[in-house]
């Protein structure tokens, strides 16, 4: 069971070529140690993506319907490292009591923070960041298999950066 803040909707999206669906929603979730008999200490708060594959499930359907902001509980996830993904079992329980959602951890994700060309250069691989440049070039436009992207070349005084994407 896992107690789950939505923070941006889920919608469906399509995966070209195939034919086949899926949802995906960014939640936020506390990954807590110890058992419900004893106190339970939160080891980390983080906000991950949430799949559900079958989007022709009554559980599909109340997701969707579902706002940004809105409190749930979900059983039999599956916890992969970085995403949640629902089963087929997985229930989504809407009408629950409160619990505490660490906002701190909610807000840098919707408005994550402003860095240079050079700190974007150094940061980990997936960070999610704002970066603040001079625009130099601006790439064509992508239509991938399973993306969309213009690539964007940023410059930070006098440094050119590496190759954005938007």
């Amino acid at each position: 069971m896992a107690q789950l803040y939505i923070v941006e909707e889920f919608e469906e999206r399509r995966i070209k070529g195939s034919g086949k669906s899926f949802l995906i929603g960014m939640v936020w979730e506390s990954v807590k140690k110890g058992d419900s008999t004893v106190e339970e200490t939160v080891v980390k708060s983080q906000v991950v993506p949430c799949y559900v594959n079958d989007v022709n499930t009554e559980m599909a359907r109340r997701l969707l319907a579902l706002n940004a902001r809105t409190r749930i509980v979900m059983t039999n996830i599956t916890r992969l490292p970085g995403s949640l993904r629902a089963t087929k079992t997985s229930k989504v329980l809407a009408r629950v009591s409160d619990f505490p959602v660490c906002m701190e951890t909610v807000e840098s994700f919707i408005k994550p923070e402003v860095v240079s060309v050079a700190e974007a250069r150094g940061s980990p691989v997936k960070r999610r960041m704002s970066v603040c440049g001079d625009v130099v070039e601006i790439g064509e436009f992508v239509d991938g298999h399973a993306y969309k992207r213009r690539s964007l070349q940023l410059e930070d005084g006098g440094s050119v950066g590496r190759e954005c994407e938007s």
